[in-house]
């Protein structure tokens, strides 16, 4: 049975965004990995017959040995999972994911980029570090996805990304039933 593997920093984003395409991989006959740290709504995913991979990673920490140290991880991870696919969510999973993804020569490498934030809002060497970061991490063949055309242009006019490997899927998309307004107090 194929395999894929969505990765985030936080099992609430998997749970909250993408279980329904999760789900739907299931009943097409795909194995499905979700790989993040447990914020509490691992079991969730667990519930819903997906596999869960508890992730530690320190998603703000700026230290680059704890940073390596996921890297290798990833190597480590994929290379034992062997899965088709990757599709990577957040800053450090992208980075590093893709990384290990391109090292190890998983066929499948998609990235989505929901927003630039703090980092690009901020600017400054940190900046000019992650976006040296991304442009060496989404190389080719790895496709990015992004939410807005503005960063997909940020992207593209800083060359961290071709043309070709972009695509611009217009936010998340909202479950209602799950986000109705009337489960929401004011």
């Amino acid at each position: 049975m194929p395999k894929i593997m969505y990765v985030s920093n936080a099992s609430w984003y998997l749970f909250n965004f993408r279980s329904n395409i999760m789900q739907e991989m299931l009943k097409h006959g795909w194995e499905v990995v979700g790989i993040a740290p447990d914020d509490g709504y691992a079991k969730r995913l667990k519930d819903m017959g997906i596999r869960f991979i508890n992730l530690i990673m320190d998603r703000k920490g700026l230290n680059p040995l704890k940073d390596l140290r996921l890297l290798y991880y990833f190597i480590r991870l994929y290379r034992h999972e062997k899965p088709i696919i990757v599709h990577h969510f957040t800053i450090k999973p992208v980075i590093y994911g893709s990384l290990a993804a391109r090292y190890v020569r998983i066929p499948g490498i998609v990235n989505s980029v929901p927003g630039l934030g703090y980092v690009f809002i901020k600017g400054g060497i940190l900046q000019s570090i992650v976006e040296k970061m991304y442009k060496f991490a989404l190389h080719p063949p790895a496709q990015v996805i992004f939410q807005n055309p503005d960063d997909e242009n940020i992207f593209l006019e800083k060359k961290l990304v071709t043309h070709e490997q972009t695509h611009l899927i217009r936010g998340s998309g909202v479950n209602i039933e799950l986000f109705s307004p009337d489960k929401f107090y004011l």
